[in-house]
């Protein structure tokens, strides 16, 4: 019977589990050093819409309203919102106090296909959160109302 060359199941094996162990040694670290990579890209487009809200406050003299979840399906997407009729930056009637970053509104870019502006990570469940206080004083919300927050006084 003829001597056959070629590798064993058992040298196959080994060389496997060699080439595995040597891959994991690598993804790792490549994984972390994403994750590294995200994360500053986050603080950056934080630090960005940040930027942006105290342009907007200097500019206006009031925080935009948020833009509201809820029409999204209207396509009425990454723009401040006021209370239908009523609402204006004259008064400062947000249609919520709580929805998405109007991004198109303060001009940001990093925005998905719906004009809402994204973290880092820039997956569609990432939107970046935004609130204003309902807080009223004589009756109408100083920082969504246009020069509403030149009246206001801090005590500490």
């Amino acid at each position: 019977m003829p001597h056959q060359r070629g590798f064993s199941l058992i040298e196959l094996a080994v060389v496997v589990v060699i080439v595995a162990l040597l891959l994991g040694a690598i993804l790792v670290p490549l994984n972390t050093q994403l994750d590294q990579q995200r994360l500053s890209e986050n603080r950056a487009r934080m630090a960005l819409a940040k930027e942006a809200l105290f342009a907007f406050a200097i500019a206006n003299g009031r925080l935009p309203c948020p833009d509201d979840p809820a029409t999204t399906a209207a396509g009425k997407t990454g723009f401040e919102e006021f209370v239908d009729i009523v609402g204006t930056a004259a008064n400062g009637q947000c249609r919520t106090w709580d929805g998405f970053l109007p991004g198109v509104t303060l001009g940001l870019g990093n925005l998905d296909n719906q004009g809402h502006f994204m973290d880092g990570w820039a997956a569609a469940q990432n939107r970046v959160r935004y609130s204003v206080t309902n807080s009223t004083v004589g009756g109408v919300p100083p920082f969504t109302k246009s020069d509403g927050m030149k009246a206001l006084t801090f005590s500490q």
